[in-house]
């Protein structure tokens, strides 16, 4: 067992963990360390709308607060991103709970059949996710990567100067099922979690936005809300 995943002492309990030696691009574009600063700042740009009730924002605060304390236990990532996930399927139970049948209220449905509900009753829609133009870039800007990588290895060419500048996403990446995909995927990652996995990686903050953006949409007009 790696010394850092044991028990701290109490010395060691706010000493930053050993793996969190990742760099950042500072404002003038030089590299410097990443600090617990920059964690903080990183989280917290994540805020749930107004109208969220307040035990699913009190239960996002505390998925945040396991984030920003990975910087102390780099595994907190994992139980970070677990806890996220649990304070989506709350939310999400909140909402929709008005619509479910008898059935459903006495064994609720899990987290894929209620972001379907959600999307199919009209909570949730692709056009209003704050991210989907940024992902339709990614989307054409990795086409891009993969053609030019191929032509490389046709070409047998060992170097190339690539411009990302002038790649836009095509009508097909902006109307991608996001939503659908959500729904199928984001499950089993959070199924990974539930039933136990070594699985450690600190790149969770896109299942912060996803989670932010989701639960902002179903809570940002409550004036119907169950």
């Amino acid at each position: 067992m790696d010394t850092e995943d044991k028990l701290r002492t109490a010395v060691q309990a706010l000493q930053p963990d050993s793996r969190m030696m990742s760099r950042i691009s500072a404002d003038d574009g030089t590299i410097r360390n990443r600090t617990l600063e920059d964690q903080y700042e990183i989280i917290s740009r994540f805020v749930l709308v107004a109208t969220t009730p307040e035990s699913v924002r009190v239960h996002f605060e505390t998925a945040k607060n396991l984030y920003l304390y990975a910087w102390f236990v780099y595994r907190f990532y994992m139980v970070a991103e677990h806890y996220v996930f649990s304070t989506l399927e709350m939310a999400l139970r909140g909402r929709l709970h008005a619509h479910f049948t008898q059935k459903q209220i006495k064994r609720p449905p899990g987290l894929a059949e209620l972001l379907s509900m959600a999307a199919t009753l009209g909570y949730l829609d692709n056009a209003k996710l704050p991210s989907r133009e940024a992902r339709a870039l990614e989307m054409a800007q990795n086409r891009f990567s993969h053609e030019i990588t191929a032509r490389m290895m046709r070409d047998g060419v060992t170097s190339m100067t690539v411009d990302y500048s002038s790649v836009q996403p095509t009508e097909e990446d902006l109307a991608f099922d996001w939503i659908g995909h959500f729904a199928a995927h984001l499950p089993l990652q959070r199924n990974m979690h539930a039933h136990g996995s070594d699985h450690l990686y600190p790149n969770v903050l896109w299942t912060f936005e996803i989670v932010a953006e989701l639960i902002n949409q179903l809570y940002e007009d409550t004036k119907d809300a169950p």
